[in-house]
């Protein structure tokens, strides 16, 4: 899966949960600015702990974010 699919992936489950990305960038500490790259599908993050992170909080398995 590319990563523009990825992003759209991530906007929907970040919608699903009422957050935006300021607010999710709070909950993970990260900045906005890399919640918007990897919504945009400029990049995607590669520390395995964030997306555990994601997985628990969109209640996702993690293969469903890293492979949509």
């Amino acid at each position: 899966m590319n990563n523009k699919k990825r992003g759209k992936y991530l906007v929907s489950l970040r919608n699903r949960k009422g957050l935006t990305q300021q607010e999710l960038s709070y909950l993970l500490h990260y900045s906005d600015k890399n919640i918007s790259k990897w919504e945009n599908g400029k990049s995607f993050p590669s520390d395995p702990n964030i997306l555990n992170e994601l997985a628990d909080l969109y209640e996702v398995p993690i293969e469903k974010i890293i492979y949509g």
